[in-house]
């Protein structure tokens, strides 16, 4: 299921994805995410969510490991 679209202070442009267990992926700082996206709706394998980009603070420098529990 697709979590949220939205636009985030530090992630910019991201899309966050439930994958089961719990868990919560984020694809942060995206261009755009694709038009067909809404909240709620569901997604498989396969669909595009969004385009590679550097919107948010893309900048800064570090690990990347962002996990989320819902």
């Amino acid at each position: 299921d697709l979590v949220s679209v939205q636009q985030h202070a530090s992630y910019g442009n991201c899309v966050k994805v439930s994958v089961g267990g719990g868990i919560v992926v984020v694809y942060a700082h995206m261009t755009c995410w694709a038009s067909d996206l809404s909240n709620g709706m569901t997604v498989e394998a396969g669909h595009i969510l969004g385009y590679v980009g550097t919107t948010g603070n893309s900048f800064e420098i570090g690990r990347a490991s962002c996990r989320e529990r819902v």
